[in-house]
């Protein structure tokens, strides 16, 4: 039986966007500087959107996921690809003490999509306390910039161009939801089933 994550939790947002604000302006054919702290707050709501409705990480970010203990098996899966790295594992013990787990026991396993934390040759998963969120393990996700493919970039300018025409209370159409050219660009960025 696969371990189930017990949730995420942001620990270290996005410090870059995957659109800069000159591209969103263009997109847009925008060429005042008036509106700029405007369309850069759009850019982030946008790019959120898209992960959100993609189920990865555009664009490098720290997040800590947690687990009610550790698999039977070798391996269990993080839930946010990309994942580029895992920073620490830790647990807390039988006697509720809050442990690292040493990176001589376990690898991040890239070679599958999204990502695992998989045990090293030879080694065993630690006990842990039977309660809820036992396991925290503090993962970077996301990419570089210049990795982000251009569909996301895309979509995420489209919602831009969403927000940015319907500023107010709107109907269909609003953030993308009924807008087929978004819809077909997230569906070939969507990770699987996980949330």
């Amino acid at each position: 039986m696969a371990l189930l994550s017990s949730g995420k939790a942001l620990v270290t947002a996005p410090t870059v966007e995957p659109v800069t604000v000159e591209e969103a302006k263009d997109h847009l054919r925008v060429t005042a500087d008036a509106e700029d702290n405007y369309i850069q707050g759009l850019i982030k709501v946008a790019r959120t959107r898209v992960e959100t409705d993609t189920k990865r990480a555009l664009v490098t970010q720290t997040w800590d996921e947690f687990f009610d203990g550790f698999p039977a098996s070798d391996a269990f899966d993080l839930t946010l690809p990309p994942v580029a790295s895992i920073t620490s594992v830790t647990y807390l013990d039988g006697d509720g003490a809050s442990q690292t787990l040493g990176t001589s026991v376990y690898e991040l396993d890239g070679t599958q999509w999204p990502g695992a934390v998989r045990l090293k040759w030879d080694q065993d998963w630690p006990v842990t306390r039977s309660i809820h969120k036992a396991v925290t393990v503090r993962f970077i996700a996301g990419e570089a910039v210049t990795a982000v493919p251009e569909s996301a970039k895309h979509a995420v300018k489209l919602l831009i161009e969403d927000m940015f025409c319907n500023r107010g209370p709107s109907g269909v159409g609003s953030l993308g939801v009924h807008n087929i050219n978004y819809q077909g660009l997230i569906s070939t960025l969507r990770w699987g089933s996980y949330v």
